[in-house]
């Protein structure tokens, strides 16, 4: 069977078909896709949290739609050669990270995950860690 894939990101949407024997296969094909795809993308040296959806349609009109977060790791190396640091013993911060007064750099994302921003006081290199939590599809809408 046909299937057709329109995938977004926080910055684009491209859009993609390809063929499968029912919908199960076709579903994990598109995942898998989906985030290779978003992975693709240039998010910068820092990392990135990427908001990433699609929409999957059979040839008969069937749709299903999933979002999800993919986290991408800031690049280590190139912020430190950037700024000029050959090893860094990092001094992690939340500071001036956003979120509250009491939980800086804490974000909910929904259910029981979370996400924590954090950076080296001393390379500034950045950190962004996704805790999905206990509950079944945290995070998702």
């Amino acid at each position: 069977m046909n299937y057709n894939i329109k995938m977004y990101d926080n910055c684009s949407v491209e859009e993609t078909s390809f063929k499968a024997n029912g919908f199960l296969e076709a579903r994990r094909m598109t995942s898998s896709k989906v985030e290779d795809w978003c992975r693709e993308g240039y998010w910068g040296i820092e990392g990135a949290s990427i908001q990433c959806s699609y929409i999957l349609t059979d040839e008969t009109g069937n749709e299903e739609k999933e979002y999800f977060t993919i986290d991408i790791a800031p690049d280590e190396e190139a912020i430190m050669l950037e700024a000029k640091v050959n090893v860094c013993n990092h001094k992690w911060t939340s500071e001036n990270e956003g979120g509250c007064d009491d939980n800086p750099g804490v974000f909910s994302t929904g259910g029981t995950g979370f996400v924590f921003h954090t950076h080296c006081e001393k390379c500034q290199v950045k950190r962004i860690e996704t805790i999905t939590g206990s509950q079944k599809k945290s995070g998702r809408t």
